[in-house]
C-alpha cells in the first residue's frame, strides 16, 4: 500500500520538514541543510499516529503547528481522533503528547486557537464542528459545549484582523 504524503510543514527555523503521511497513518521528520546550494535531508524520525490493522479505514487528515510551533497535531479519519505532539525545536523530534476522540465523524482538519487553549475540529460526515479546552501541560482535552452543525465542513483558517 502506498503511503500517499498528504502535507508538508516546515518548522519555524526552516531546520526540519514534517511530512504527513494519509494512507499508512505516520510523520516523517527530515533534517534539512543547505551545503552550499545543495540542498540535503536526512530522516531522523517516523512517528506512528495510530497502530494500523488489516482492513482498518484510519487515514491521517489535518497537520498544523501550534502558533508558537510548540505543538504540532493531526486529524485521525477512520478513528475520529485527534494527535497532539510537543516538538522538540533543537532537535525537530516530535514527542506524542496525546491522541483523544473528537466527537465528530471524518475529523478533515483540525486546529489550534491562537493561545493554545482550545482546538476546533471540522468533521466531515457528521457535518459538525467541535471544540475543545485543551491542556497542553496536562495532556487533556476536554469538550466544550454542544457540536455545531456546518454544511460540508472542509478546511480552518484563523486570520488576524486589524
Amino acid at each position: 500500500m502506498e503511503s500517499a504524503p498528504r502535507h508538508i510543514k516546515i518548522s519555524e527555523d526552516g531546520r526540519y520538514i514534517y511530512i504527513l503521511h494519509e494512507l499508512k497513518c505516520y510523520i516523517d521528520v527530515y533534517e534539512y541543510a543547505d551545503n552550499n546550494n545543495d540542498p540535503t535531508f536526512e530522516k531522523i524520525q517516523t512517528v506512528e499516529l495510530i497502530k494500523l490493522t488489516r482492513g482498518n479505514t484510519n487515514s491521517a487528515s489535518a497537520f498544523s503547528f501550534s502558533l508558537d510551533y510548540n505543538y504540532l497535531l493531526s486529524s485521525i479519519a477512520g478513528d475520529n481522533s485527534v494527535i497532539v505532539f510537543d516538538v522538540d525545536k533543537k532537535t525537530g523530534l516530535l514527542k506524542k503528547n496525546f491522541l483523544l476522540p473528537i466527537s465528530g465523524e471524518y475529523p478533515k482538519d483540525a486546529e489550534f486557537f491562537p493561545d493554545n487553549k482550545f482546538l476546533v475540529s471540522l468533521n466531515h460526515e457528521s457535518n459538525t464542528m467541535t471544540f475543545f479546552h485543551i491542556d497542553l501541560e496536562h495532556g487533556t482535552m476536554i469538550m466544550n459545549g454542544p457540536a455545531m452543525k456546518v454544511n460540508m465542513p472542509n478546511c480552518i483558517l484563523f486570520h488576524k484582523l486589524g
